[in-house]
């Protein structure tokens, strides 16, 4: 018998896969809505311009790093198209009565749409807060009728906190993270034992931008995760440098 053989024949190497759908048969669904936001016309000639220079010989023929942040500054001006009718549509959503878990990607853009919530009684959480404070804001959002929406940092957020399931069912994403492992953590704030409604995560995108390009790989990655455990490959590259590469830039490592 060989080596390999031996230790997975060994019970206390074995490993049992288990999906979440077989261990809590009764949770609702989880639904996803890409929700396209407008932008103005004359904006999007600027942020095409940006485009083409982001994705030029010269970004090909540059350092890797380089060429990825160009792409992250990208993203952060995709944000900048939509944030003025992605608030308003966050506003829109909380005037229904319903609670809203938000989560952002930069700690600045989370502060803004804290600040700007002010209106919704809004929570708070993001990295580097003590556990008591992060504890302080989850009550708040539970707790606190009045309280319509907790603003998160995706990282600081989306890990390691219970309860909103009682209270919300509805997630929604200003930007995104760069693996989709970061969202489902995010969205099993609300898709967890003891939730009773459907979850429905929406996210908010510009549409002709590269948010698209981030929706797009994130899909995939998350079809292509859940066949890692079944022997199937899966794709090494980071979000930044994937958007590289669906525009035909093959940047040198």
């Amino acid at each position: 018998i060989s080596v390999s053989a031996f230790l997975l024949n060994r019970s206390s190497d074995l490993l049992v896969r288990r999906t979440k759908g077989e261990v809590m048969k009764d949770l609702p669904p989880k639904i996803m809505e890409v929700v396209p936001l407008e932008v103005e016309t004359s904006a999007m000639d600027a942020y095409y311009e940006e485009e083409r220079a982001a994705f030029s010989d010269d970004t090909a023929k540059g350092e890797r790093e380089s060429a990825r942040n160009k792409v992250a500054h990208l993203l952060r001006t995709a944000y900048a198209l939509k944030e003025k009718s992605m608030l308003q549509w966050i506003e829109d959503f909380l005037e229904s009565g319903k609670k809203l878990l938000l989560f952002a990607w930069h700690r600045s853009v989370v502060e803004v749409l804290y600040d700007t919530l002010k209106a919704y009684n809004p929570a708070l959480i993001y990295g580097g807060m003590s556990t008591n404070e992060r504890e302080e804001a989850r009550k708040k959002f539970i707790e606190n009728p009045k309280c319509k929406v907790i603003v998160a940092n995706i990282q600081a957020g989306g890990v390691g906190i219970d309860g909103f399931q009682d209270v919300c069912s509805d997630v929604a994403f200003a930007e995104f993270s760069h693996t989709p492992n970061f969202h489902r953590q995010a969205e099993d704030r609300l898709h967890r034992s003891g939730q009773h409604n459907s979850v429905t995560s929406y996210y908010l995108v510009a549409p002709g931008t590269v948010d698209m390009d981030a929706i797009e790989i994130l899909d995939a990655r998350a079809k292509m995760l859940d066949g890692v455990l079944d022997g199937k490959e899966t794709a090494t590259t980071d979000l930044l440098t994937e958007v590289l590469e669906r525009r035909g830039m093959k940047i040198p490592k």
